[in-house]
């Protein structure tokens, strides 16, 4: 690694440090080994040390910034990229005074990932985090050039097509990246896009503007700023960040911001790989988007190459909280009747009475309430804890429960099945509530009630099951069913469906001595 000392305003007054590697890719020479390095810079006469530091080679020299090119024979490549951005149509206007130079661009499709390891390693060493390729490019440019730079979500922007650089209104507000509320001043410089603020000028960015992960379109900007200007804003509002360093000890002159913006951009676009274009001929007609060139691709790729894979199935997505106690019931119903179980003195409800030991009871809860009310497909997770007993304590423990609703397909062979052609007509719902024996078997009687609906008769459900203290003592309960009509050939009118639900009651009655529910 070549480490050189240079009046960079970095935090703990420590060197930048630049991993060998890639220095090699900026430096001329003709014998790119360290101690033929060291050996041309001291010929120069900047005196230059060795230094074998964790199995690394380092070259320690100090000069000043911009001073290295001066009178040597070691030469740095041009940091301008030649190639001209594309023009976009974006207005950058300077209105104010504490700016003498701005440049902005914007880089399309970019996509968001982890940066490579020398780039982290280059970074750690100088004491910056890494976020992104993007934003750690930006970094390694300002390490090197000494020219801080500003990234932004173009899609983010309020108004597109035009920037201004300008003096903030007295008591004038932002929330910065870190989520720092700011009140500003009018001798703060802002950067604007419409009436709202994208940055602080020299400091740091607004929030809503940041670069996220899923950020495609990026805008970078950089500029020249008055270092009076940002020593005050950055004392001011008690905010030192790594940008507003270099611009108080004005490492970077005017011109710099040029150079460094359009190197910037050329690595941005080197990190994105190429861009192809492509022009459908006159008698393809029907390419008209990006599927239909995938689809040509993938023709001429050969399909068969293409590994199958089963489709990803719906995410469970709804979290639900439920309580913590359950009742008598469910603590019979669902748990075994060893288990010990922790219990309120004085319980404000029978439901709430004994402390979890399972979430199944709560979450069999939650699923009969909704499909009680009309919820069908129902997805559910829950993260939470149950409680247990010990002797000498009470422990608890958090596990992860999934509940989910759907029906059960049996096909028995060898049954054929038919196309029937959906419906144009609407479907209505009656639900209807009977008693029946405490031992009724629900097959049977859901069976029969399809048998004396007829073929209008298209969906059958239970809903309910409810008893009561007398219900119980008779030995029955109440069942609620749910019945869908829908014709295919016409509309059914009320009458239609109340005389066949009359003749379902009337059935149901007869074969199993049901009973109407007052």
């Amino acid at each position: 690694m070549l480490r050189v000392r240079i009046p960079y305003p970095v935090p703990d007054n420590s060197m930048p440090l630049i991993p060998w590697e890639y220095l090699e890719k900026h430096l001329i020479l003709s014998s790119p080994q360290p101690a033929a390095i060291a050996e041309k810079l001291t010929a120069c006469g900047l005196e230059t040390n060795l230094i074998t530091q964790e199995k690394d080679i380092y070259l320690e020299f100090t000069t000043l910034a911009n001073r290295i090119l001066l009178n040597c024979q070691i030469k740095l490549p041009s940091l301008t990229n030649k190639k001209n951005l594309e023009k976009k149509g974006i207005r950058a206007n300077i209105a104010t005074d504490n700016c003498s130079e701005f440049h902005c661009g914007l880089i399309k499709n970019v996509v968001i990932r982890e940066s490579s390891p020398v780039l982290k390693k280059i970074l750690a060493t100088n004491n910056i985090r890494s976020i992104n390729n993007v934003v750690d490019l930006a970094n390694l440019v300002m390490l090197e050039t000494g020219q801080p730079f500003h990234l932004i979500d173009y899609d983010t922007l309020p108004q597109k097509n035009s920037i201004e650089v300008r003096q903030a209104q007295k008591k004038e507000r932002m929330i910065t990246i870190s989520g720092q509320r700011l009140t500003l001043s009018a001798d703060d410089i802002v950067i604007s896009s419409g009436q709202k603020i994208i940055s602080l000028a020299g400091v740091i960015g607004a929030k809503k503007n940041s670069l996220t992960p899923h950020a495609q379109n990026i805008l970078i900007e950089c500029g020249t700023f008055s270092s009076p200007s940002i020593k005050s804003t950055s004392s001011r509002l008690a905010l030192t960040t790594k940008s507003s360093q270099y611009f108080e000890k004005e490492v970077n002159l005017t011109g710099q911001a040029f150079s460094s913006f359009y190197y910037l951009t050329s690595l941005i676009q080197e990190l994105s790989g190429p861009i192809y274009y492509l022009n459908a001929p006159f008698y393809r007609s029907d390419l008209t988007r990006a599927e239909d060139l995938i689809e040509e691709i993938l023709r001429i790729y050969d399909y068969n190459k293409i590994p199958s894979s089963l489709p990803t199935w719906q995410k469970v997505n709804v979290k639900i909280i439920s309580y913590s106690l359950i009742s008598e019931k469910e603590k019979e119903d669902f748990l075994p009747p060893a288990k010990d179980f922790y219990q309120l003195l004085f319980p404000k409800s029978e439901n709430h009475r004994y402390y979890r030991q399972s979430l199944i009871p709560s979450h069999n809860q939650i699923i009969n309430y909704n499909l009680a009310h009309g919820s069908q497909d129902l997805r559910l997770f829950e993260i939470a804890s149950i409680y247990g007993k010990t002797q000498s304590e009470m422990l608890s423990e958090e596990l992860l429960t999934l509940s989910a609703t759907g029906k059960i397909f049996n096909q028995p062979f060898p049954r054929v099945i038919s196309h029937l052609p959906v419906s144009n007509f609407p479907a209505s719902e009656k639900d209807l509530s009977l008693i029946f024996a405490q031992d009724i078997n629900y097959n049977e009687v859901i069976k029969e009630i399809k048998r004396a609906g007829g073929e209008d008769l298209c969906q059958v459900s239970i809903f309910d099951v409810y008893q009561n203290p007398a219900l119980v003592k008779e030995g029955k309960k109440s069942v609620s069913f749910r019945l869908v009509f829908q014709s295919s050939t016409k509309t059914l009118e009320k009458l239609e469906i109340e005389k066949t639900v009359t003749q379902i009651t009337a059935c149901l009655i007869e074969l199993f001595r049901a009973t109407k529910r007052s």
